[in-house]
């Protein structure tokens, strides 16, 4: 490497020697332990609480029933995964994931059939008191220790747009991206279809491995129906505007539109300064 001199440039004071020191990769993000017992019957109770508001809030419209499953918002640590929290088998599996920008806990949404219920509470329980493993550790310590706490989610635990985008009125109608999981859109188009949302023709979905986006024109308070009547919803977002007006709907009016754009402009003068056109040449 050649030799810089540089007496200009001295940086001696400000050099801090120190130890490296790797990086944490437990899921924790070097968090303080967990009291295990303490833990796990936090979270029981909240997951229990959870369900427990769920069944007992009233429906939204009186036409549509709960769907047989339930949303929860889960509070996670520094340096954990949304993507962990999922149990394909049971049919439980995460949604829309928020990272507070100073805190760095994860926020994330978790769909989990009643049926499935179960299969966290035996989670939790094993963790809580059941026999350590064969390296002395708390049983699924990698799933449970993560989780800082488990609510009801509400509509903005989905919303992963600008906060100031979510209109405050239930009756305020926007364009929605709908996220779906794939294999669960038509359940959530056939209830917004029931509550006479506008629906995005096919050509204007986007279609993912796992994830179909829907632009929905609807209220907030359809939205709120079909988060309480139907699973599979798994992001929302504000639908963004797209030149299809231009490229599709106005197509054959491009002349009328060029003529009297032309038509407005007023042109200079033959007397007015000008700009030669560049003749290569760089000076």
């Amino acid at each position: 490497m050649p030799d810089f001199v540089l007496p200009h440039l001295d940086i001696s004071d400000r050099r801090q020697p120190s130890l490296y020191k790797a990086p944490s990769r437990n899921m924790g993000g070097g968090s303080a332990p967990r009291i295990r017992e303490q833990h796990g019957a936090i979270l029981l109770g909240q997951l229990r609480a959870a369900f427990q508001e769920v069944v007992e809030a009233p429906p939204p419209d009186e036409r549509f029933e709960r769907s047989e499953g339930a949303y929860y918002e889960v509070e996670l640590r520094k340096g954990s995964d949304a993507e962990d929290l999922d149990k394909s088998r049971s049919g439980i599996l995460s949604g829309a994931a928020k990272r507070d920008a100073q805190t760095e806990k994860l926020t994330a949404v978790l769909f989990v059939p009643d049926e499935s219920l179960p299969v966290l509470e035996t989670i939790l329980e094993d963790y809580r008191a059941g026999p350590l493993t064969a390296k002395e550790r708390p049983q699924h310590k990698s799933y449970v220790e993560p989780i800082e706490a488990i609510r009801r989610a509400r509509l903005f635990s989905f919303w992963t747009d600008k906060p100031t985008a979510l209109p405050d009125d239930p009756q305020a109608q926007i364009w929605w991206e709908v996220w779906c999981m794939r294999g669960f859109e038509g359940e959530v188009l056939h209830v917004l279809g029931q509550l006479e949302c506008q629906i995005a023709d096919d050509d204007y979905r986007l279609t993912f491995p796992e994830t179909v986006v829907v632009p929905v024109f609807a209220r907030r308070a359809d939205i709120e129906v079909a988060l309480f009547a139907c699973k599979g919803i798994t992001e929302l977002r504000r639908g963004s505007d797209t030149p299809s007006f231009f490229v599709e709907d106005e197509r054959e009016n491009q002349h009328d539109w060029a003529g009297d754009l032309a038509e407005r402009i007023v042109w200079p003068r033959a007397s007015a300064c000008s700009i030669p056109a560049s003749t290569g040449r760089t000076f």
